[in-house]
């Protein structure tokens, strides 16, 4: 990279360290061709299906999913009573 021409830079400290953001000129990549295509869906009861069929879900709001829907089942639908679903 040091031989490449440089353009604007930029010294910059932050968070008690030094970072320099320099530009360079560089040659354009030769374009890709793809091989393939990967097709997603994002949806609200799986959050990623893909186009070869695998579903793609986090446990975390998977867990969150349930525990919502139990507090709701529990204090039923119009009541006022807290739930604790989000602790």
């Amino acid at each position: 990279m040091a031989e490449l021409p440089v353009g604007e830079s930029d010294l910059v400290y932050r968070g008690g360290m030094w970072f320099l953001y320099a530009t360079v000129e560089v040659a354009e990549a030769e374009p890709v061709e793809p091989r393939g295509f990967l097709g997603v869906e994002m949806g609200i009861v799986q959050i990623a299906t893909d186009s070869d069929g695998r579903v793609h879900a986090g446990e975390q709001l998977n867990r969150y999913r349930r525990r919502r829907s139990a507090c709701v089942r529990s204090c039923g639908p119009g009541k006022r009573q807290p739930c604790d679903f989000e602790t």
